[in-house]
């Protein structure tokens, strides 16, 4: 049978797999626990479009511990609440606020594991110990996952939020203390937020208008930028094209300060039919070059260096002064 006929074989994605919970932790075990914990990570091809994978196997590895263990019964249960509820997930802030909270929740408590791992805790690991970590870690997920824009620009989605656990504010459930203090401390820190971004937006016209400077002091300097190279241009033109006389003679630049910067002004004098700019002038004229360079720039004792037909100008920087040397080919 032509081997080019056979039907090609489909390589199935490798399981990833994780090292025994009393392995000892080695780099390479450290290793196999990461990438094991990254692929079990809510959306992640592993988890095949159910974000609350994570939560399983966790149990499974570390329990198991079913209903009674905090995977199961809080991260799972309310990973599903969250990632199907309709309000949320239909609105775009709602659904990008939901996607990077059950990233950011189940990658603290990644951290956490490894952590445990490398101090070869895993075998001792209670769901107490577990739960404690996983709680203490909400505050910053919900916050950095953008919280505080979702309460700002979409209020009705914030009540929807605070809506969905609402089974946990029974004072006789099992999780009540944490979720009272868990929410505590989230709407404070979402009220800063909140009121830093208020000042902002109230101060915003007085950081426009330094911004408005700053950007006319950048544009300014771009022109005398794009000037300095023009003129350099004509002069090497007339440098190459014979139009400036053969003999340069050596000149110093002047320097001062102005707004934390220096203008340096090069002088070259030339002899014979003169030329200033790009344009031949009767007799020795100077042609003058300004740039503008913020101290520091330059690098000490640095060279740069035009060279065309037969001449070579030089201009040696050190410190605030600078020099144009000549020579010839």
């Amino acid at each position: 049978m032509d081997s080019s006929s056979s039907p090609r074989s489909v390589k199935e994605p490798r399981v990833l797999t994780p090292p025994a919970k009393s392995s000892r932790p080695t780099k390479e075990s450290i290793e196999q626990l990461d990438a094991w914990l990254q692929s079990i990570t809510a959306y992640h091809p592993a988890t095949e479009g159910k974000p609350w994978t994570f939560y399983e196997k966790l149990d499974e590895y570390l329990g198991p511990w079913k209903a009674d263990g905090y995977p199961i019964a809080y991260g799972k249960k309310y990973c599903i609440l969250f990632s199907s509820d309709k309000k949320l997930n239909e609105h775009p802030a709602g659904a990008r606020w939901v996607r990077r909270t059950l990233v950011l929740l189940q990658d603290e408590l990644s951290d956490f594991i490894l952590k445990a791992f490398e101090a070869g805790k895993p075998p001792s690991l209670t769901a107490t110990q577990l739960r404690d970590a996983a709680f203490n870690s909400h505050k910053k997920a919900y916050t950095q996952a953008g919280l505080t824009m979702v309460v700002m620009l979409s209020p009705h989605l914030s009540r929807e939020i605070m809506r969905t656990p609402a089974a946990e504010y029974q004072p006789t459930a099992a999780n009540f203390g944490w979720t009272i203090t868990q929410t505590l401390d989230t709407m404070g820190i979402v009220i800063d937020e909140a009121v830093a971004a208020f000042l902002g937006t109230v101060s915003l016209p007085a950081h426009n208008q330094i911004l408005k400077h700053s950007i006319a002091k950048d544009v300014r300097a771009s022109q005398e930028g794009y000037q300095t190279i023009s003129r350099l241009s004509h002069v090497r033109e007339n440098v190459r094209t014979g139009r400036c006389g053969p003999r340069w003679s050596f000149g110093k630049a002047r320097s001062r300060p102005r707004d934390n910067s220096f203008r340096r002004t090069w002088s070259i004098a030339t002899g014979g039919s003169g030329c200033r700019g790009g344009e031949e002038e009767e007799g020795s004229r100077q042609a003058e070059i300004s740039q503008r360079s913020r101290p520091g720039c330059v690098p000490e004792g640095s060279l740069q260096g035009l060279r065309s037909g037969g001449v070579q100008v030089v201009t040696c920087f050190s410190g605030e002064r600078s020099s144009l040397l000549h020579s010839s080919a």
